[in-house]
């Protein structure tokens, strides 16, 4: 090969032509402008062993050069690395990314084994990946996120800012896609796998999802929330979600509730469904409905369906109307004048069940229900057994739906410790992803009571509604699976039929669980 030939004869490998570029740099140059009769040329004098200019090509030549004493970190006249040239050329389409991905996988390896700055930044402060935010669209080609990967598994400071204050976050959703709402859940979630942090503010105090707001990407700002709640991997990324506050102190809550469109309650639903706090209070002592009474004090004279079913999810979520802010104002005070706003009153509700739903509707807003402690019940029983009824019910205290298990006492005395046995039980299995889970016991006068996870209903009425069973095998295994552990835990069904085993769908497949 020519170049170890030079090299051979002690040609420099530092030496800069008239373009000021190093060997190095010059490796990748090929690319960077139209194929001539000279460039090919000059190729033929690079890589003539080959015949062709592959990724690995270049990162052979790479080697050699380094071996020879290269600098990695040599910058072009704008202070490019050598990354940033190659993901330049990725933007320009002078580079594949199949071959951007060979030259990446393989030529970082090697840069950084002799010694290259990974997080070097050109001439405006930007990183290689800031470069690589950059030439994301959609769709987002799986050899991009894998560029990606690469280039932090080798120390790629993925949250770092560039000159003008933005991380490569930041960029990635000022991408027109990003703002045209064309990202789904599973993509974000690949993005949030590279480390990129949606809560990182810039110089302005903005962090992305608030760019995303400001740009009325609405599609985006509730997908992007989905694939950080909905994934384990990101529960720290979750909680500061829960907790981060801008500039002025206002929690994602209060920045949503001042925003004018239809979108927002289903994002404010979510938020509020997955934890983030309806009374919490910025630095005014505010809370997100605070913001939007003073919203409406502003707009004043008409009071919009859209501000109206805003107040109401608050509500519903328990937000405290009589909470003062620091100038004495309470959002009670603020609404008297609304004759049009009657808000009945509606508690927390994290609605799952569709058997259930309607008849749980009722609970919520308070209508042929009765509560026993924190858990609002349905008047009508849903099931009954030899001595006990079964009711749907709503944890007031979060919102959850469950089953309430009516015993009554004067007929438990004679059963001895029966109540006790069961919920021993219950607790012994609670390990068993198919028997029904135990939360808790609570009582009144005359009725002890076991709180256990609602269900849709009996497999006995599952197959009863349904012409045959596309999932009778699933069914059988799920059921073999709950008695084997039963009989591992010593614990005897003694009364397995259909009436006793339950169902819900989770959302595509039906999961069964036994009743003990």
């Amino acid at each position: 090969m020519f170049i170890t030939f030079l090299l051979r004869t002690k040609a420099n490998p530092n030496e800069r032509d008239d373009l000021s570029e190093t060997p190095l740099l010059y490796s990748l140059s090929y690319l960077r402008s139209p194929c001539s009769f000279d460039a090919h040329r000059r190729l033929d004098a690079l890589y003539p062993a080959y015949g062709d200019y592959s990724g690995i090509q270049v990162v052979k030549t790479w080697r050699l050069l380094l071996e020879a004493k290269a600098r990695p970190n040599v910058q072009d006249e704008k202070d490019r690395s050598l990354l940033h040239v190659l993901l330049s050329l990725l933007q320009t389409g002078r580079l594949g990314s199949s071959e951007g991905l060979e030259i990446v996988c393989n030529g970082t390896a090697i840069l950084k084994e002799y010694g290259m700055e990974i997080n070097s930044r050109d001439s405006e402060g930007n990183t290689a990946l800031h470069i690589l935010a950059s030439l994301m669209h959609a769709p987002i080609s799986d050899k991009m996120i894998k560029i990606g990967s690469e280039i932090v598994s080798h120390g790629g400071a993925v949250n770092s800012r560039n000159d003008k204050g933005d991380t490569p976050f930041h960029i990635l959703v000022k991408e027109t896609f990003v703002q045209e709402d064309l990202v789904e859940p599973d993509l974000w979630s690949r993005i949030l796998a590279l480390g990129m942090n949606p809560w990182i503010a810039n110089c302005n105090g903005k962090c992305p999802f608030e760019v995303l707001l400001e740009n009325e990407s609405f599609g985006s700002v509730f997908t992007l929330p989905k694939a950080i709640f909905e994934d384990n991997q990101n529960r720290d990324m979750a909680e500061s979600a829960r907790r981060y506050r801008n500039q002025s102190g206002d929690y994602l809550l209060h920045m949503l509730c001042i925003i004018n469109n239809e979108s927002v309650l289903e994002i404010c639903d979510y938020l509020l469904g997955h934890g983030c706090e309806v009374n919490a209070q910025n630095e005014c002592r505010q809370t997100p409905l605070h913001l939007l009474c003073n919203k409406i004090s502003e707009t004043d004279s008409s009071l919009s369906q859209q501000k109206i079913n805003l107040i109401r999810l608050l509500e519903r979520y328990n937000a405290d109307m009589t909470l003062s802010d620091i100038y004495g104002n309470t959002c009670k005070d603020m609404l008297s004048k609304y004759q049009r706003l009657e808000i009945p009153k509606r508690m927390k509700w994290i609605s799952e069940s569709i058997v259930h739903k309607a008849v749980l509707s009722e609970v919520v807003l308070g209508k042929n229900s009765q509560n026993v402690e924190n858990y609002h019940h349905y008047t009508k029983s849903i099931g009954e057994g030899t001595f006990s009824c079964v009711f749907p019910a709503i944890n007031k205290m979060d919102g959850r739906e469950v089953a309430l298990k009516r015993l009554e006492k004067a007929r438990l005395a004679k059963k001895g410790d029966m109540l006790e046995r069961e919920v021993e039980c219950l607790l012994k299995l609670s390990s068993c992803p198919y028997v029904v889970n135990y939360i808790a016991c609570t009582r009144d006068s005359n009725f002890e009571y076991i709180v256990v996870e609602l269900m849709e209903g009996s497999l006995d009425k599952y197959l009863s509604s349904t012409e045959g069973c596309s999932q009778a095998s699933t069914i059988c295994s799920q059921i073999a699976l709950g008695m084997k552990f039963l009989h591992k835990s010593n614990v005897l069904h003694r009364d397995l039929k259909p009436q006793n085993t339950l169902y819900r769908t989770n959302p595509e497949f039906i999961v069964i669980y036994l009743i003990i």
